[in-house]
């Protein structure tokens, strides 16, 4: 008989989790950069846990959600409250960094949103494609790819490894995958403005749960910065990335609160 697991067991390594904090679920990560609340009505708290082993943290309420419910109350029409770069000034951005790195490659934007990425990239003469689930009509493409990326992609999903494993099918032979998810700390206190259930962030990688994670999916990687990170099945595609120069994509919040999240200091 397999030995019980513990009561909340990391979906990462197994490991057993705690309670990091609770925090209401109105929060949204544009509030700690405009120092107030975007959605000012509270709709009730959400648990954060951790895993006292590979550090990974988690919404595990939201994990429960389906797509039609994720739909609806958080990929809705307010979205662009919550993450007012996400339709236009993080394409351009991304579109400038990426051309000149992936000239000549096939590109797939993986979770691309409306596809604004895709478009800009185009426009400088790459052949890129978007996918995105929860915000156009297209199919997941059945062919592979020299270039997957998944920007602001990770912390909004539920099953990492099958993430990861489907992210990992979409590469060709000496492909590179580059995804961006801003890394916690081992042990988070208090708060973490990164975790907004409001945002759809629901899952948050340790340096450590982001490399036990990438293993099993067979792929090894290096890390650009503490949100920027290249993964390969093969070691060596992953050299001409160790010179190139991270882009700054989440930015660095102004503001700070705690409970009962109401008032905004300066960080």
């Amino acid at each position: 008989m397999a030995p019980e697991l513990p009561r909340w067991a990391c979906p990462i390594c197994g490991g057993s989790a705690h309670l990091a904090f609770v925090k209401e679920a109105n929060v949204c990560c544009a509030d700690y950069f405009e120092g107030c609340r975007q959605f000012p009505t509270d709709v009730g708290a959400v648990d954060v846990l951790e895993c006292a082993a590979c550090g990974f943290a988690w919404m595990p309420a939201l994990h429960a959600w389906d797509g039609a419910r994720l739909h609806t109350e958080i990929y809705n029409g307010d979205y662009t409250l919550c993450d007012p770069h996400f339709l236009e000034i993080r394409p351009q951005k991304l579109a400038a960094w990426l051309a000149p790195l992936c000239a000549g490659r096939s590109l797939l934007d993986y979770g691309g949103g409306a596809g604004r990425l895709a478009e800009l990239l185009r426009g400088f003469g790459v052949a890129a494609e978007s996918y995105d689930p929860f915000f156009d009509a297209s199919t997941q493409p059945d062919h592979t790819f020299d270039l997957v990326t998944a920007f602001e992609v990770i912390e909004h999903v539920g099953a990492q490894n099958r993430l990861f494993a489907a992210l990992a099918a979409l590469l060709k032979p000496g492909a590179s995958l580059i995804v961006s998810t801003l890394l916690k700390p081992m042990r988070l206190e208090g708060d973490h403005w990164y975790s907004c259930a409001r945002n759809g962030h629901i899952s948050f990688h340790s340096a450590a749960s982001l490399a036990q994670t990438l293993t099993q999916a067979g792929l090894a990687f290096i890390s650009l910065s503490d949100e920027l990170h290249v993964a390969a099945r093969e070691h060596t595609a992953l050299t001409p990335w160790k010179t190139a120069t991270p882009i700054q994509i989440s930015g660095q919040p102004g503001f700070q609160t705690a409970p009962p999240w109401r008032d905004f200091i300066p960080a």
